[in-house]
């Protein structure tokens, strides 16, 4: 099916700065070969990837352009479709593709030392110039295992790479009583990968990111996690039009320490799940053990007064088209609590979704209420379409 991609992960993904210089980055890919499908991917470990699909031969050629790494996949297909790989290193044991749409894997080994567990999305390679992105305001979701989980927002991207962003952070909320967060990221320096399929950028911090274009927006790999950037909505109302069965690759991580230092009891764990949206709003989602992660009633973030006030505490945007929902049930997460802390009487959920043609993002997370210093936490997010 036709997935529009709002995954604009490349502004947060790998914010870092841009440089000047003539790119010497990996190649993984050839356009001369017949039949072969190239990808540009974001790991939330913070990973920049590279993906050729040779579906004759059924193997996979991959770059990871930040560490530099490449090798040499093979897969079998299941009776889902999906791929269960083959990797002599281990770094990949599970894909799934939408031809020429999107291309989502589990990376069992990632980031600094690859020693974490990470999602990866990537979409169809095509090539990007910074005119063609800068000055719109997007919608964004940063996915991150070394951050806590996620944040929601809005940013935007000038004609000199600099990235402007407001967002909210659930982990930050919960626990460091400063949920939202303003900045501007300045950008030293713009340069043009390889085959301008992707922009590098240096920012004054001294991280490097990876700018990369989707069908309908754009993607930054960034140290610190990928960021999905997408189109507002132009009204803040839910459209009937986005009812439907979703198919969702998910990441979940059950059991997460403070600065998300994993005791023995952590999970991380990746999954398809099944997110059913009514033309009400009333939404169902639930992972591959059948486990409900989420479950409730839209409503705009904008509604929100908490998220979106006018004060110095909110939001500084309305971000149409990002959802939120009261989460009254607490009884699944309290069941999953009950593995790592069984003392748990109460548990405050958050949950967030944002929809794009016939895609979706979304994330979520759990904390014991109260939460303390050293309570673990719960988070999940993933990536789907009808």
């Amino acid at each position: 099916m036709k997935l529009p991609l709002f995954l604009a992960l490349a502004l947060l993904l790998g914010f870092a700065g841009c440089g000047a210089q003539t790119s010497t980055l990996p190649e993984v890919h050839s356009r001369l070969a017949s039949g072969v499908r190239t990808y540009t991917g974001s790991a939330a470990s913070g990973d920049f990837y590279l993906f050729a699909v040779h579906p004759e031969g059924q193997t996979i050629n991959y770059t990871d352009v930040s560490s530099p790494e490449s090798g040499l996949l093979s897969y079998v297909v299941d009776s889902d479709g999906d791929y269960e790989i083959s990797d002599p290193h281990q770094n990949f044991s599970f894909g799934s593709e939408i031809v020429n749409e999107l291309f989502v894997l589990d990376a069992d080994k990632s980031g600094v030392g690859r020693a974490t567990p990470a999602l990866v999305v990537a979409v169809p390679t095509t090539t990007i110039a910074l005119s063609q992105i800068a000055g719109t305001s997007l919608n964004y979701f940063h996915l991150s295992v070394t951050q806590n989980g996620f944040e929601i927002g809005s940013l935007k991207l000038d004609a000199h790479g600099n990235l402007t962003e407001s967002s909210y952070s659930p982990y930050a909320a919960i626990y460091l009583s400063a949920p939202f967060h303003s900045d501007t990221f300045k950008a030293l320096a713009v340069q043009s990968g390889a085959l301008n399929e992707y922009l590098v950028m240096r920012d004054s911090s001294g991280n490097t990111n990876y700018i990369f274009r989707s069908a309908d927006g754009y993607l930054v790999d960034k140290p610190n996690g990928t960021y999905i950037a997408f189109d507002k909505a132009k009204t803040k109302e839910f459209d009937p039009s986005f009812a439907g069965t979703y198919r969702v690759y998910l990441y979940e991580d059950w059991g997460v320490g403070r600065a998300h230092q994993r005791p023995a009891t952590s999970s991380p764990c990746f999954g398809i799940g099944t997110l059913v949206v009514n033309t009400a709003g009333q939404i169902t989602l639930t992972d591959s053990m059948g486990n409900v992660l989420a479950s409730g009633q839209l409503e705009a973030v904008a509604d929100n007064p908490s998220l979106l006030n006018g004060g110095s505490q909110s939001l500084g945007d309305p971000c149409y088209g990002i959802f939120t929902i009261d989460w009254s049930d607490a009884s699944s997460a309290e069941a999953r609590f009950s593995r790592v802390e069984p003392m748990i009487t109460a548990v405050q959920k958050q949950f967030f979704l944002g929809f794009h043609g016939n895609s979706v993002v979304l994330a979520g997370f759990e904390a014991p209420a109260p939460a303390n210093p050293e309570s673990l936490h719960n988070f999940f997010y993933g990536v789907g379409e009808l």
